[in-house]
């Protein structure tokens, strides 16, 4: 098997040549340079591109001063390749793929799941990752996408042509700890030269040594008044098996593993809540007595009944289950020949959170009574008629139910939006430990017992995984760093098998607030504040087109059809690109074409500035019904866990619209001062600025070129909020909750920005519109110049060294083109004429036809040396240069500008 193992290797690892053809991406005109990297959109003459749903950063062209190119195109689905003039080279294939892409590259065939980002842009190297789904089948919904199928691909490439190459595979890794561990992935060296692809080196993973033992509680050896029939203690600390004491059989533990934790004895097991489960079959129990003694510690409440043990046939005619409701109230569930009887949905039932519950549950065949004691205390009892009824041939299945469920409103029976919710697993979300199950009915007394063995103090601080909001790292200055946020956060990320470079977080020099992609949100940027009080204004999102819920990325919940990537990142500008795709959540895509497999997909780009204004680009192709029943803004809060949304919002015009004007409409949630209810429209389409009154000192506000619709979310004094979604699997789009135990949100407002450009005709059809977003400390009044200037840009007039020059609303800057030729002196002169009513509120510059990514500029304002602003060089997507400087400055006034530089 290992000389087999070595073969194969070695035949795929063998670079393959592309035949030309005048299809074939024109990579004649992308010009050579030093070395770089860049985001473009590679033309060729192929089919596809004629209805290709993707941007201008759509491509990644990694260039060489010799004129060679390393290239992820989407054409090959981003497997990349190197071109020396005619000749093009795949690199080897390492992971087989299985798909629907072109001829010559079986994988994503419109990129549903592949994408590429650039990680690091420097003069030493140059890092590009590239994530993809290996084994893709199917249409509407594509099928054979899971988390854990994910392929991720890092290649570090360096200016002498020496590539790097690090594959990471989340299948067959049921704990994750190969996906992080880099004894467990392969890698692979070679090199571009003029000639091709040389030196292939490939080392495939090594065998993997699974972690050692995790350091147990003392074992507590508790007296029992009868032999346990079943008797599993959790105490094995590693493996992926339980073994049950009486018959010393081993049963495996289903689902995602790496879950041991410290337990009340010995360890115990953290069940996530999505695919956990054990089975126990052959159960020995009698209907004259049963007691069940177990002790739980819940990270958080389930979305519907989950059993922490259950013995069900799945037709209703036999068996009993222990678990608990979607408000962590315990319940007790067992059938007699009467019919199921049912306890205890009462208060005094509910189970806390983060802490070791002691659950003994009794069911007393010959007294005909069933009771229910939390920490040997009597909670709940019944008197039942009939013979219980049990089969010893059914399985015992623990933490898990034999049947998927719909999610259910916390503190309600019904679901509150109809069709909001689809089937999915029901799991235990936290730790079970000592579970023991009698064929005989305990006492009171002898429960009391029990739970005083175990000491009523039983270890109270579980090392128990909570659903909460990421710690942010600290960034220095104006800056945008890759991080995954999931080190810090729940264990909901270990399933997904995400990026070192998964999220994206944005800091500002004397600012305490920061701008956030995170994976929890689907990428959508997040406005965090210094008090922790976190805003994200939405998404596209799609209404009932196919008769499932919503169409949104929200729906995405294994984070598999969404990336964002630093696209640009110079001291005077960031530009991150957010990609994404509108789907239900059973993965439909809206406005599908089937024969090309095209649906409803959103380039989003974010330019964020040192004065941590950013400018929003949203872009959304689309076809059908889709441009008429399409949201694009919503101030939603993100509550953590153990958060309110009266924990974030403050009471006290909680939502400002105003005009440019100044005339202000408010809302205020305070008690009895709230008159309009969710849906309702405030203010008048003038209305430009809306800010969201947090409980922090800095507040989020939006600005937008013109409006369409504004209104309300929230029901008379209160709020609605819902977790179904940051970081949940549950296949719902519409959970609403009065439990704080899991990362939740509040919707406040609905903004509908104006159109900037639209063309709905057409193989690509495009909406673009446009939206600014920031945070302030002045209240909304604060915004009126920045508002201004955005919306009614004062004139400039060009006076030496330029091409041509125009404001350019989409990017917040003044463009112009350098017109020196190659070798001479810069000298850009021009003019704005700035007022009152067309201010300038901090301005950028973009001079394109720059000469060097190297040469820095001057900047003179009214005669004199400019002293606060920033400066940096991008790459446009042509492979030219372009400077960009940005300047602290605000005028109302005419003002003269000077851009110069020597060679």
């Amino acid at each position: 098997m290992k000389k087999s193992l070595i073969i194969l290797l070695a035949i795929i690892s063998i670079p393959f040549c592309i035949s030309r053809s005048e299809n074939f991406p024109s990579l004649e005109t992308i010009p050579s340079g030093d070395f770089a990297a860049y985001f473009t959109h590679i033309k060729s003459d192929l089919p596809f591109e004629q209805i290709d749903r993707n941007g201008k950063y759509a491509d990644i062209v990694v260039r060489f001063p010799d004129g060679k190119k390393f290239i992820f195109w989407r054409g090959f689905s981003f497997h990349p390749f190197l071109a020396v003039g005619n000749h093009v080279e795949k690199v080897p294939v390492i992971v087989q793929r299985v798909g629907n892409g072109l001829e010559d590259t079986p994988g994503d065939r419109v990129n549903a799941h592949s994408f590429v980002k650039l990680v690091e842009n420097s003069a030493n190297r140059i890092v590009v990752e590239w994530r993809y789904q290996p084994e893709l089948s199917g249409i509407q919904p594509i099928t054979g996408v899971t988390a854990q199928n994910v392929v991720q691909e890092t290649f570090t490439i360096t200016p002498d042509g020496h590539v790097s190459r690090v594959v990471r595979q989340g299948k067959n890794d049921p704990d994750a700890q190969q996906w992080n561990d880099e004894s467990a992935w392969t890698t692979q060296q070679f090199s571009l030269t003029g000639k091709g692809i040389a030196n292939v080196a490939t080392v495939d993973a090594k065998a993997y040594n699974r972690k050692e033992k995790i350091a147990l509680n003392p074992i507590k050896n508790v007296s029992f008044p009868q032999t346990p029939a079943i008797s599993i203690k959790f105490d094995e600390g590693e493996g992926y098996t339980v073994e049950e004491s009486a018959t010393k059989r081993k049963y495996e533990i289903q689902g995602n593993k790496n879950q041991w934790k410290k337990g009340v004895s010995g360890s115990g097991w953290e069940f996530d809540g999505q695919t956990n489960k054990i089975s126990v079959p052959d159960i020995k129990v009698n209907s004259t007595g049963l007691t069940i003694d177990v002790w739980v510690a819940p990270s958080a409440y389930s979305y519907n009944c989950v059993p922490i043990v259950m013995n069900d046939s799945g037709t209703g005619d036999s068996g009993f289950l222990l678990g608990t409701d979607q408000n962590g109230r315990v319940n007790l569930h067992f059938k007699t020949t009467a019919g199921w009887n049912d306890l205890c949905n009462t208060a005094n039932c509910s189970l806390e959170l983060a802490r070791w519950n002691h659950i003994t549950a009794v069911i007393d065949g010959k007294a005909h009574t069933a009771a229910i004691y939390l920490n040997g205390k009597r909670q709940a009892n019944i008197t039942f008629y009939g013979a219980p009824v049990y089969k010893d041939s059914l399985p015992l299945t623990i933490g898990r139910g034999i049947d998927a469920k719909t999610a259910l409103p916390a503190g309600s029976t019904s679901n509150g939006l109809a069709n909001a919710s689809y089937p999915s697993p029901t799991v235990f979300t936290g730790i079970i430990d000592e579970l023991n199950i009698f064929a005989h009915a305990f006492t009171e007394k002898q429960i009391r017992d029990i739970h005083t063995a175990y000491g009523d103090d039983a270890n109270p601080n579980p090392d128990v995984t909570l659903h909460a909001l990421p710690e942010l790292p600290e960034t220095n200055g104006f800056q945008a760093i890759y991080t995954n946020l999931d080190r810090w956060s729940t264990n909901w990320g270990k399933a997904l098998r995400l990026s070192d470079n998964s999220d994206i977080v944005t800091g500002f020099e004397g600012k305490p607030y920061k701008y956030v992609f995170w994976a929890g949100v689907q990428y959508m940027m997040s406005l965090v504040n210094e008090a922790g009080n976190w805003l994200t204004n939405s998404f596209n999102e799609s209404h009932q087109l196919l008769g499932e819920g919503c169409e949104e990325p929200m729906s995405d919940k294994e984070i598999a059809a969404g990336s964002v990537s630093i696209v640009h990142d110079t001291p005077a500008r960031k530009l991150i690109k957010w990609r994404y795709r509108l789907e239900t959540v059973t993965h439909k895509t809206p406005s599908l074409d089937s024969n090309t497999g095209w649906g409803d997909y959103c380039d989003w780009y974010y330019w964020i500035y040192p004065d941590g204004v950013t400018v929003k680009n949203m872009i959304l192709y689309s076809t059908g019904d889709t441009w008429n029943r399409m949201d694009w803004q919503e101030s939603i809060i993100i509550n953590g866990a153990g958060e309110s949304p009266q924990d974030n919002i403050d009471p006290h015009e909680t939502v400002i619209f105003s005009t440019l004007d100044g005339a202000t409409a408010k809302v205020s949630w305070e008690p009895n001062a709230k008159t309009e209810n969710a849906g309702s429209s405030v203010g008048n389409d003038d209305n430009r600025i809306l800010l969201v009154n947090l409980l922090g000192n800095y507040d989020p506000y939006e600005i937008v070129l013109s409006n369409r619709q504004n209104k309300l979310f929230g029901n008379n004094d209160s709020w609605t909020w819902w977790n179904h979604w940051p970081i949940a699997t549950v296949n719902s789009w519409g959970r609403t909750t009065s439990i704080p135990d899991r990362v939740s949100h509040t919707s406040v407002a609905n903004y509908d920005p104006g159109y900037y450009k639209f063309n709905q005709s057409g193989p690509i059809p495009i909406d673009e519109r446009l939206m600014m977003e920031g945070m302030t400390d002045g209240g909304i009044s604060a915004t009126y110049p920045l508002a201004k200037s955005w919306n009614n840009p004062a004139p400039i007039h060009v006076t030496a060294g330029v091409g041509d020059a125009a404001y350019d609303q989409a990017q917040r800057a003044y463009v112009v083109t350098n017109g020196a030729a190659v070798g001479e002196a810069i000298k850009i002169k021009f003019s704005i004429d700035a007022t009152p009513e067309r201010p300038l509120q901090n301005v950028a510059f973009v001079v394109g036809k720059w000469p060097s990514r190297m040469m820095q500029a001057e900047l003179k304002i009214d005669g004199d040396m400019a002293g606060d602003y920033s400066q940096g060089v991008e790459i446009a997507t042509d492979g030219t240069y372009q400077l960009v400087i940005f300047a602290n400055f605000q005028a109302t006034g005419k003002t003269d500008f000077e851009i110069l530089s020597d060679y």
